[in-house]
This record gives C-alpha cells, sequence and structure tokens, in this order.
C-alpha cells in the first residue's frame, strides 16, 4: 500500500504501510472546537472510546506528534494511530470500482447493518439521551449550525 494524504473539514489522515494517522485541524466550526491542542486531544481520546466499541482491532491508541528534535515545550499534537484498512474495502471503490459485486456489497452492508443494530440494541438509554435524539431536536441543531456556517 503506497503511502497518502486525506484530508477532510476537521482532519488530515496520513496512510502509511498498515498504519493509519489521523491528526484534527486546529479548526473552530459551529458544530466542533478544534481550536486548542487540549480540544484536540480530548475529541481524539473520546474517538478512539467511542469506535473501540464497535473496532477495537482498528482504533489502537493515541500517540503524540513533536518536532523533530523533540525540545519543542509544550504538549504534543495528538495523533490517532489506527490500523489502515485496505483501499478496496472502500465503500466508493466497493460500489464503483472495477471489481463491483452487487451480490458481495448487498452482504457486506447488510454484515454491517446487523452490526450496527445489534451494537444499538444493548446501548445505554435515557430520557437525555432519547431528547437528543429527537427529529426535532435534531432539526433545531443543523438549522443552527447553517446559520453560524
Amino acid at each position: 500500500m503506497d503511502p497518502t494524504v486525506r484530508e477532510t473539514h476537521s482532519a488530515v489522515l496520513a496512510l502509511v504501510g498498515d498504519r493509519a494517522y489521523k491528526v484534527k485541524k486546529p479548526v473552530r466550526l459551529p458544530f466542533l472546537d478544534f481550536s486548542t491542542v487540549a480540544a484536540r486531544r480530548t475529541a481524539v481520546e473520546r474517538e478512539v472510546a467511542l469506535n473501540r466499541r464497535l473496532a477495537p482491532d482498528v482504533y489502537l491508541g493515541v500517540g503524540e506528534w513533536r518536532a523533530a528534535d523533540r525540545d519543542t515545550p509544550g504538549p504534543g499534537e495528538p495523533v490517532l494511530v489506527m490500523r489502515r484498512m485496505p483501499d478496496d474495502r472502500r465503500l466508493t471503490t466497493l460500489v464503483t470500482g472495477p471489481a463491483r459485486d452487487p451480490d458481495a456489497l448487498h452482504d457486506a452492508v447488510r454484515a454491517v447493518a446487523r452490526t450496527v443494530a445489534s451494537f444499538h440494541s444493548r446501548a445505554e438509554r435515557s430520557p437525555a439521551i432519547d431528547a437528543a435524539g429527537d427529529p426535532a431536536t435534531i432539526a433545531a441543531k443543523f438549522s443552527t449550525d447553517v446559520r453560524e456556517s
């Protein structure tokens, strides 16, 4: 697997060998605030904690990037360390790639759906969680985010 870099609105991923290194961008958006190293560290640690529940063999932990001389004071930049997934397993490749197989795609999507459904059936429930997932609450949050961007 060749080294490559991918970018989203809030992160940069370096794909090197069998590892993926994800660094949060120092951005503040209406729906997230990664403007400080501390905020980015909290977000990366939370991402590992949440996502390890479904993919413990993928989310390997949190590291730290520092200047090569290591003499730079203060905390290093938090980096999420993951096992790199094969490019041929990306959803876009499965759907549009030259080797696409509708039956295999159907089976893969159903397997993911079963896993997610099982996960949610065992998830903690509370009135606060129910309220956060209410369609009116989500619509109001979306409207606020759109107005602020």
